[in-house]
């Protein structure tokens, strides 16, 4: 993830770190501990400061899903902080790229400004149960001015802190998105779910019971199998930069305590065996 970044991508990079200080870095220390009130209000705080910093637009202040390194550099800043802080930032991006990709003019004007304004945190609710599972995949059937949703959705970041939830469901052959309103599911949502090593991003399962979604707020139907593939490649990558931003902060603790513990009257860090280890570590 060391790459010869451009000045641009050092630049927004540069932003993006910026966008907190040490006194939030103490707090990121113990964000897998924060009570689900506390991570809502921090999560709502730091998607004010990332809209700030640029992450949401381009250069010129338009929405962007970006080109791969410029997203890359950003992302990457993000998740050298904390992977639950980058997860929970890119679940809403998820949420605008849907939107900014399959949705209509107005649908994008409402979303993608309320997004990048800081003002919006997004969900997705992709997974279905897994095959041999009780629960039922969620479905959408056609009715007047709208389709109604009935099913589960497993692992949902985001559920029980967004202010809209992008929820996909199949219709026929094709896949139907529907923009919910988090508040007028009633209880929907399970506890919030245990995320070993990601405790700081809140995730839940949920289920809806012949919710009528009106057509302004449905996206598609489309073929599911470019949604699918839309949504695969942008959860890899998250995934990914999420799992590199964990090493180099499990790596960076590594060497703090190697440089700083004492052993025999000399530092770890100076002894061939635990430098080479890092060294190793690092490359």
């Amino acid at each position: 993830m060391d790459f010869e970044w451009t000045k641009e991508e050092l630049a927004a990079r540069a932003r993006l770190d910026a966008a907190f200080g040490d006194a939030d870095g103490e707090l990121l220390a113990v964000l897998e501990l924060a009570e689900l009130d506390d991570l809502a209000e921090f999560m709502s705080v730091a998607h004010e400061r990332v809209a700030a910093a640029g992450y949401w637009v381009d250069d010129e202040g338009v929405w962007s899903d970006d080109g791969y390194m410029t997203a890359l550099a950003k992302d990457a800043a993000l998740a050298d902080r904390s992977a639950s802080l980058y997860l929970t930032l890119r679940s809403t991006r998820l949420f605008g790229g849907l939107v900014g990709t399959f949705g209509d003019d107005a649908q994008r004007a409402t979303w993608l400004g309320a997004i990048a304004g800081g003002d919006l945190i997004g969900a997705v609710a992709w997974s279905d149960p897994p095959e041999g599972d009780e629960a039922a995949p969620m479905v959408a059937a056609r009715v007047d001015g709208g389709f109604r949703l009935s099913g589960e959705k497993r692992t949902v970041a985001n559920a029980l802190i967004a202010d809209r939830i992008a929820v996909l469901a199949t219709a026929g052959d094709e896949t139907v998105i529907a923009l919910v309103e988090p508040e007028t599911l009633g209880p929907a949502f399970s506890e919030r779910l245990a995320t070993l090593g990601l405790s700081g991003l809140v995730m839940a399962d949920m289920r809806l019971d012949g919710l009528v979604v009106p057509d302004a707020e449905i996206i598609g139907p489309l073929p599911s199998a470019t949604v699918t593939s839309w949504l695969s490649h942008r959860q890899d990558f998250g995934l990914t930069v999420a799992c590199v931003g964990v090493m180099r902060r499990a790596y960076r603790a590594a060497y703090e305590h190697a440089r700083t513990s004492v052993r025999d009257g000399k530092t770890l860090i100076k002894r061939q065996a635990v430098a080479f280890e890092l060294a190793e570590m690092f490359m």
